[in-house]
């Protein structure tokens, strides 16, 4: 038995990770006040850590988990810099040193990052040392039949290869998606609001500098990249072997192609942090077989990298939990056992939130979502109005053919499940039955719960992966084609569907510069602009979608909800194109005006647009 005594390298670990807790805490008093509480635990619970000196330095000390460290810290000192510039608070302080704020933050910054890198470096050590041996134990396992299978460095090429094919025609549209488009014309961030701080000091590494130039399609491409692997994590962690069968590697195509994430990818520069958020949600479960404070530790660390990137991801883990315990108790562990590793991940699961809750997320309001919570009385009925809100848009978004094989392959998982299961099949049905249940509830994770969720498909892709552990579950093994099948056949439907929405989007950016460059065109000839004199210019009404689109069949309501508005007036997303990208002389962008409540001349009429105006004021009226 180690001594758990106090030593140096212990008191640096206290003070390397009390620099990491002030590296990422915003630039609020609530925030900074947890954090100091977070900070005296911290130092008690390593304190009370039962490793030697010299494990604690051969960490610290290795260069790849340093420079690992130092990257990480690096950008998330740039974060740093961005929170706490403008801080009446931070320049109280450098004006007692005798500094200038623009150079104190900027500093603190530095000296922060340096002094996380033993924690950093640590954590590094210990989890991915863990996990390699973890590898290690169950490299030399075949499928249940004695066949090889697909190793699992193959099988995470193959579903890397698979995903970008899939995405291929998004990629080809050259798209910018929503706020891709004022983010290409001015290079901001901005995931502060929503608190995803990982995602933009991810950013920061990703396009090479702190200002985000386009760099499609990397981040897509690193996207699909991502979830590959937590597609073959998914594999590993509930097969508990490195090699797997073509049928097996079919079911968890849903996981990176299913419609949902496709409205993720679409985004040139979110992309890659959503794909995190799934990432981050299956790694923690790794170490669930070890030790039951690095198993809630690992789960907590996973937790807060989902809120941080993109809370939507927060059930994907809770899913997992659900079918892990069911399968555990399936083969014969004990309530006891099978209770104590949903405990265990109830308490990481939670104290992530918390700390996210109380440490770093800081309160937003937008005009689509916020992240409050109703009152205690609203809680619960808010939850299921909002839940059958997400499950009433599933039935409308998904095809007849599409609900139907999800519905065969959750019978299938639920036969499945049965099937296999050592205790008596009543009792089996009905935890089995429990667990779907339960997991259908979780599924779109802490969404449901807030008083004004989003509601996009953006932020339903738990469905996604809820349909492929149904899949996964149903293909394991060998035998039992009929089980099989309808994930496959569902995965090549996703598949297949990639490539018509992407072929849409193509469709739809032709057809919004066309109708932007009649408009520039009518614009231009008018006497108005060409006295040098700036003129304010407004737009209303929409294109909507391309006449081409507009005439697929009625049952593509997937692909109506994935098409955003691309030229319209009212939201600025929809008009950063007309007035950022083509160098539109003397025309001011001024919001504060509302044209549409003058009665303005008309200019010109065309079937296109109508364009009123006077002498500085020009309104244009989509058709």
């Amino acid at each position: 038995m180690k001594e758990k005594r106090l030593f140096p390298e212990k008191g640096l670990l206290m003070l390397s990770g009390t620099a990491f807790l002030l590296l990422i805490v915003p630039a609020w008093t609530a925030g900074m006040a947890w954090c100091c509480v977070a900070a005296a635990v911290l130092c008690v619970a390593v304190g009370r850590l039962n490793v030697s000196g010299e494990t604690i330095r051969g960490w610290v000390l290795r260069p790849g988990y340093a420079a690992l460290s130092l990257l990480v810290n690096g950008a998330l000192g740039v974060n740093f810099y961005h929170i706490w510039v403008g801080s009446r608070k931070m320049a109280a302080v450098a004006g007692l040193l005798g500094l200038e704020a623009g150079t104190f933050v900027p500093l603190c910054g530095v000296l922060l990052a340096l002094a996380a890198v033993p924690a950093v470096s640590c954590v590094l050590g210990y989890y991915l040392s863990a996990g390699m041996a973890d590898y290690r134990e169950t490299a030399g396992r075949t499928l249940p039949s004695g066949k090889r299978g697909v190793p699992m460095g193959k099988a995470l090429l193959i579903l890397f290869a698979l995903f970008v094919l899939g995405i291929s025609a998004i990629l080809r549209a050259n798209f910018y998606y929503m706020d891709d488009s004022p983010r290409a014309a001015l290079g901001y961030k901005q995931w502060d609001y929503f608190s995803r701080y990982l995602s933009t000091a991810l950013a920061t590494l990703v396009h090479g500098g702190d200002y985000l130039v386009d760099v499609a399609p990397l981040p897509q491409i690193l996207a699909m990249g991502m979830m590959a692997a937590a597609g073959v994590l998914i594999l590993y962690i509930l097969y508990d072997r490195t090699a797997f069968s073509w049928w097996e590697l079919a079911a968890v195509v849903c996981v990176g192609l299913n419609p949902y994430f496709l409205g993720c990818v679409s985004f040139r520069f979110d992309a890659p942090y959503m794909a995190l958020s799934v990432l981050a949600s299956v790694v923690p479960l790794l170490y669930r077989n070890r030790r039951p404070s690095a198993y809630i530790l690992a789960a907590m660390l996973g937790i807060l990298a989902v809120c941080t990137s993109y809370q939507a991801a927060t059930g994907i883990f809770p899913m997992l939990v659900l079918l892990l315990a069911l399968r555990m108790w399936n083969r014969g562990a004990s309530w006891r056992e099978t209770g104590g590793f949903v405990l265990r991940s109830v308490a990481g699961w939670g104290l992530g939130l918390l700390f996210f809750k109380l440490v770093i997320m800081i309160p937003a309001d937008a005009i689509y979502a916020s992240n409050a919570l109703p009152g205690l009385k609203e809680l619960i009925p808010n939850y299921f109005a909002n839940l059958k809100a997400y499950y009433t848009l599933i039935r409308q978004d998904f095809k007849p053919g599409w609900l139907l094989l999800a519905g065969v392959m959750a019978f299938g998982f639920f036969l499945r499940t049965i099937l296999t299961s050592r205790r008596n099949k009543g009792a089996a049905a009905a935890v089995t039955a429990a667990a779907v249940t339960l997991m259908g509830l979780v599924c779109f994770g802490i969404y449901p719960a807030l008083a004004t969720p989003v509601f996009a498909p953006r932020a339903m892709y738990g469905f996604g992966i809820l349909l492929a552990l149904f899949g996964v579950t149903a293909a394991e093994g060998e035998g039992h084609i009929a089980c099989k099948a309808p994930a496959a056949l569902l995965g090549w439907l996703f598949f297949v569907f990639s490539f018509t929405y992407g072929n849409a989007l193509s469709v739809q950016k032709d057809y919004t510069v066309f109708r932007t460059e009649m408009v520039i065109a009518d614009l231009q000839d008018m006497a108005v602009f060409q006295s040098g004199e700036p003129v304010t210019v407004q737009l209303s009404g929409s294109i909507g979608q391309a006449p081409v689109l507009r005439n697929m069949p009625q049952n593509y309501l997937m692909l109506n909800r994935l098409m955003p508005e691309t030229f319209a007036g009212g939201d600025d997303l929809q008009q950063y194109g007309f007035y950022c990208y083509y160098d539109l002389r003397n025309v001011v962008w001024n919001q504060e005006v509302k044209l549409q409540e003058r009665n303005l001349p008309v200019l010109k009429d065309t079937m296109y647009h109508t364009i009123r105006g006077d002498g500085s004021n020009v309104l244009v009226e989509l058709k």
